[in-house]
């Protein structure tokens, strides 16, 4: 769960360096370069990482799997599921569907976050102007928010039940939207980001949720 929860540290880190940096080539720029920019950061990038450096398995690297047991058959092996078997469970389609309805308000919330704040009671406060900005700022805000999110409940799947530790986040995910529907004043649209960041940190506890039923 930790280690989930390291590792999904770099999708934060990600969106806190790039989007200023994406802002900055759009201004320098246009937004057709900016795209073509990162596309390229694909090829070059990504597809060599994802070759000379990922594994698959332990094996690969001359290690024994940790789920290895007696008579040399991973505990994976013995254990999963196949697609077909997987399809035919409950637990498949309850967190499909959890995974569906979780994506979509995250992205909502995320896309239109500058909107949201311009609209809101804080906007009105503030001007457009500073609204726009700290819309802006907001996704660099709570994605750094996340980082401690995402370790924090990474460890506790670790230590409780999986199943209760998203619940946990899902109802501080519920707290940062009913706090973003009274975005007052920078009181409030930090108390949003600080909730929606831990919130956030549901997305560890998802695939730890989908390695114990398949």
């Amino acid at each position: 769960g930790t280690a989930m929860g390291i590792t999904m540290m770099g999708v934060a880190v990600g969106g806190i360096v790039f989007s200023p940096l994406a802002h900055h080539l759009i201004e320098r720029f246009d937004w057709r370069q900016t795209y073509v920019f990162f596309g390229l950061a694909i090829p070059v990038v990504i597809v060599p990482l994802a070759v000379l450096v990922i594994r698959r398995s332990p094996e690969e690297l001359g290690l024994r799997d940790a789920g290895e047991v007696a008579d040399g058959t991973p505990d994976s092996e013995r254990l999963g599921l196949t697609v077909a078997e997987s399809l035919r469970t409950v637990s498949f389609w309850l967190l499909f569907s959890l995974q569906f309805l979780m994506t979509m308000g995250i992205s909502i919330v995320t896309a239109h976050i500058v909107g949201i704040v311009t609209a809101s009671g804080f906007g009105a406060a503030v001007g457009e102007t500073t609204a726009r900005l700290e819309g802006a700022r907001t996704t660099s805000y709570f994605l750094a928010a996340s980082i401690p999110g995402r370790i924090l409940c990474g460890s506790l799947a670790e230590r409780f039940s999986k199943r209760g530790v998203m619940a946990a986040a899902h109802v501080v995910l519920i707290a940062s939207a009913l706090t973003l529907m009274r975005l007052e004043g920078f009181g409030t649209l930090y108390a949003f980001v600080t909730l929606y960041g831990l919130g956030l940190g549901v997305v560890v506890v998802f695939p730890l949720l989908v390695a114990d039923n398949f």
